[in-house]
């Protein structure tokens, strides 16, 4: 499920994010982060910066990560 959104938004969200003026010294959070790509994404684009992805369920990262990408299990609901 979560690879069909994936090939379904991620071409829209790197498109939008290049056109914000992405630059490597980015610092990014994403809230929701899924099973990942977009965070891997940024952990790649952003070589001098980097990246938190926050999911509820973070078991679809797996064990490889990328350089500057830390990946924390929340719910930001939580009060």
């Amino acid at each position: 499920r979560l690879g069909g959104i994936q090939d379904s938004v991620d071409g829209f969200t790197r498109q939008t994010l290049v056109g914000l003026g992405l630059a490597p010294d980015w610092t990014c959070l994403e809230l929701g982060a899924g099973a990942g790509s977009i965070a891997r994404w940024l952990a790649e684009c952003c070589t001098s910066g980097s990246v938190l992805a926050v999911d509820t369920d973070t078991a679809l990262f797996g064990p490889a990560r990328a350089p500057r990408l830390t990946v924390h299990r929340a719910d930001i609901t939580d009060g």
